[in-house]
């Protein structure tokens, strides 16, 4: 089967600045690592893919039409339903976004999921603390991602304690927010290596976010063996997250209709403050928790299993229509 990538992200230009970016390449190095040929732009391929907003959204020819787009809020910009309806099939990283293309956006073409995966350079290590417990919080300046929250339930939790740091990575250069007693801030891009390194440097991940299409930051944090705190109603791997750590959380109006129409989860602010306490006084148990969770989540969001499953079941649909 030959697959087209219809989309501003194409295999010889992939954003490496987002999600988009990093999933594009993830996925292209899986279809070829099995075998599919993978062309861009091709009217003459068997499927055309567009991994990416839905105003971007360009078909070629005859071609089977698959539009792959991950979401974080309930209701999406008023003209994407209608170009969704013009492909033969939509995807998403996330069940509970699937359900909300159907349920409150009347998208009627076949949905649906092809989670994402998780690399095996997040390797899972030993963490023991020493004089400080040290949060981390990756997520750029997406008022939904909860930066706020977590900088505000941290003062709030550990009220400048010794005992206790925040790093803060956040994605724009120069933001600093140094002025904050325990608080690290490391802005702009670092080599992946650098990246996978401070994950296993800090001992727990916060993750208070209103809405994720499919929340590549936690669960990456997952498979190096770290306990984080993050809101559980939006996440596909809601099953491997700590019950001790999992952040309940309300569906309410957005604060940011313009960006995120519809509804969000609003993290409950004092169960934050909560387990962030929690996790300090139990911190042995909810790390034991972690290292044993890890292997499972390499196991099953392998990126080449989980596009072998969504890839092959693709080729039994278009099958049975021929």
């Amino acid at each position: 089967m030959r697959i087209s990538l219809n989309t501003i992200i194409t295999a010889s230009k992939i954003r490496n600045n987002d999600g988009y970016g990093y999933a594009t390449e993830r996925m292209l190095h899986s279809l070829k690592s099995l075998n599919y040929e993978v062309t861009e732009n091709d009217g003459s391929s068997d499927v055309g893919l567009v991994f990416n907003q839905p105003q971007h959204a360009r078909w070629f020819g005859e071609q089977y039409r698959i539009m792959y787009h991950p979401w974080e809020s309930t209701l999406m910009m008023p003209d994407w339903p209608g170009i969704m309806n013009n492909a033969h099939e939509v995807w998403t990283p996330s069940p509970i976004i699937a359900k909300w293309y159907k349920e409150y956006n009347e998208v009627n073409v076949p949905i649906h999921v092809y989670e994402h995966g998780v690399d095996p350079e997040w390797e899972t290590k030993t963490r023991k603390l020493g004089d400080k417990v040290r949060f981390l919080h990756v997520g750029g300046e997406a008022h939904r991602k909860g930066m706020a929250e977590t900088l505000k339930a941290f003062r709030a939790a550990f009220n400048g304690s010794a005992d206790v740091e925040l790093t803060m990575k956040l994605g724009a250069p120069g933001f600093n927010l140094a002025h904050h007693s325990n608080v690290q801030t490391i802005s702009g891009k670092v080599p992946f290596k650098e990246l996978v390194q401070l994950h296993h440097d800090r001992h727990v991940f916060v993750y208070p976010s209103w809405g994720e299409g499919f929340g590549l930051n936690p669960i990456q944090a997952m498979a190096t063996g770290m306990p984080t705190i993050c809101t559980a109603a939006w996440a596909p791997y809601e099953r491997f997250l700590d019950p001790n750590l999992a952040l309940d959380s309300t569906l309410v109006e957005s604060p940011w209709q313009q960006h995120h129409p519809g509804k969000l989860f609003q993290p409950d602010f004092d169960d934050l403050v909560d387990k962030l306490r929690y996790i300090v006084d139990n911190y042995d148990e909810c790390h034991s928790f972690a290292q044993e969770t890890a292997p499972k989540i390499h196991r099953e969001y392998d990126w080449d299993s989980l596009t072998h499953e969504t890839f092959s079941k693709l080729e039994k649909r278009l099958c049975s229509k021929n």
